[in-house]
């Protein structure tokens, strides 16, 4: 499995690394969410290789990406995806994979350019945060900027299911976190975004059949958000993976690379 190799030059400054694994097969795009790196789809990708190109990237800040002019906002996001698409597969439709944060620029970029996706799948995501959401996110937008190091281990204890939790985290989990101002920024900037959208006038110009799948154990995004999603999609199917925590593609990787095969597969022999 490959390691970032490439860098994409963005119009305002900002260098997008991305890699792609696998030589052949249709193209397979996979979107992160609210961390935006790359490594999350690890597991995923390697599965997926054998017979797919499949392209991950670090968001704009995040990892090897630099962070350019622009605010990071969910506009920003979804024009850096375009670009980069355009540049890595300028001439061929893309199976399009979004998780958390990276479903929601999934479905913007899926509501203005049709034509460049053959599939799209959504896991993980929603169609309009809640009072829950918002409660979360406010506190964990609050421990970014007072408590670093509470943020990271509650989002570990959030992110995965308990025995995970226990097999990964637990010699760590009093480790000093250190970030820059300008990250916290950032992820600050990401939070805001991620909060305040709504899919209302975007998730029912979404043309293209749509796999929207949940965890049933996730504490982050709460199975119900993709029952909300799913009901607000004109054409969509709604599938579940019974636990996992919110990063049920890592966790379940192999059950997640099936069901994603599955329909990309479904997807390129409609076109």
């Amino acid at each position: 499995m490959n390691k970032i190799n490439s860098f994409l030059l963005l119009k305002d400054g900002a260098e997008i690394a991305y890699k792609i694994d696998g030589k052949v097969g249709p193209p397979v795009a996979l979107l992160f969410g609210l961390g935006g790196g790359y490594q999350f789809w690890n597991e995923v990708s390697a599965i997926l290789s054998s017979n797919y190109r499949v392209i991950s990237f670090d968001q704009r800040g995040i990892g090897s990406s630099s962070r350019g002019k622009f605010k990071t906002s969910l506009e920003c996001l979804v024009d850096d995806f375009k670009q980069l698409i355009d540049h890595v597969f300028p001439d061929q439709p893309v199976n399009v994979i979004g998780h958390s944060t990276g479903g929601v620029i999934a479905q913007i970029f899926a509501s203005r350019y049709p034509e460049k996706l053959s599939s799209l799948v959504l896991s993980g995501s929603w169609f309009k945060a809640d009072h829950y959401m918002r409660y979360l996110f406010h506190l964990r937008r609050t421990l970014l900027n007072e408590a670093p190091s509470i943020y990271q281990s509650l989002s570990n204890i959030l992110s995965y299911n308990p025995a995970v939790v226990c097999e990964l985290f637990w010699e760590n989990f009093e480790t000093e976190s250190s970030m820059s101002d300008c990250f916290r920024e950032l992820m600050t900037n990401r939070i805001d975004a991620l909060i305040n959208y709504s899919g209302d006038g975007v998730v029912e110009k979404i043309t293209l059949n749509t796999l929207v799948i949940g965890s049933r154990d996730d504490q982050v995004i709460p199975f119900y958000h993709q029952q909300k999603l799913y009901n607000a999609l004109p054409y969509g199917h709604l599938t579940e993976i019974k636990e996992g925590g919110h990063f049920f593609p890592k966790i379940k990787a192999h059950d997640y690379a099936s069901l994603v095969e599955g329909w990309v597969e479904d997807g390129e022999k409609s076109i």
